[in-house]
C-alpha cells in the first residue's frame, strides 16, 4: 500500500471518529441535560401553576423521568401527588413516636389502588403457612447482623 493510501485511510478514520465523538458528546453533555431538565420543569409549571407543591411536582417528574400522555394526565397526577404529599406531611408531623418517616418516591403520583394493582398484584396472598411452623430450632447459632433487604420487586 502506498504512503498516500495509508495517509488517506488514517484521515478518513480520524474524521469518522470525530463525527461519532461529537454526536456522543452532544447526547451526554451535562449542560444539555440541565437545559432539558429546566425545560421539563418549566413545562410542568406552565400546566399546574407555580406553587410550592407545583415546584415539588416538577422536580419529582424530572427526578424520576415521568412521562405523561396529555395535559389532563399531568393535572390528574399533580392532584394525586398533592394529596399524597399532604398525607406524607401529616404523618411526619405527628409526634406519636413512630420509628419511621414517609417521603416522596417514584410512586407518589399513584393512588393507593393504582399502587396496589401495579406493585402488590391486587389481593394479598394467603400467608397462613407462615404463621405456624413445624420446624424446631435447636442449638442454632444465629448471626448478629444480616444484610439489608434487597429490592425484590414482586416476589410470588
Amino acid at each position: 500500500m502506498s504512503r498516500s493510501s495509508v495517509l488517506l485511510v488514517l484521515i478518513a478514520g480520524l474524521f469518522a471518529a470525530t463525527i461519532t465523538g461529537a454526536a456522543t458528546f452532544a447526547d451526554e453533555n451535562p449542560i444539555r441535560q440541565v437545559v432539558v431538565s429546566e425545560e421539563v420543569e418549566n413545562g410542568i409549571l406552565q400546566v399546574v401553576g407555580e406553587s410550592d407543591d407545583a415546584l415539588s411536582f416538577a422536580r419529582f417528574v424530572n427526578k424520576y423521568g415521568k412521562k405523561y400522555e396529555s395535559v389532563e394526565e399531568i393535572k390528574l397526577r399533580f392532584e394525586i401527588f398533592v394529596e399524597n404529599l399532604k398525607m406524607i406531611r401529616s404523618h411526619n408531623n405527628k409526634r406519636s413516636g413512630l420509628s419511621y418517616k414517609l417521603g416522596v418516591n417514584k410512586f407518589t403520583d399513584l393512588t393507593w389502588d393504582e399502587f396496589r394493582s401495579v406493585k402488590l398484584q391486587g389481593t394479598p396472598q394467603n400467608c397462613s403457612a407462615t404463621t405456624k411452623s413445624n420446624l424446631k430450632f435447636t442449638n442454632v447459632i444465629l448471626p448478629e447482623r444480616v444484610c439489608p433487604i434487597s429490592r425484590m420487586n414482586c416476589c410470588t
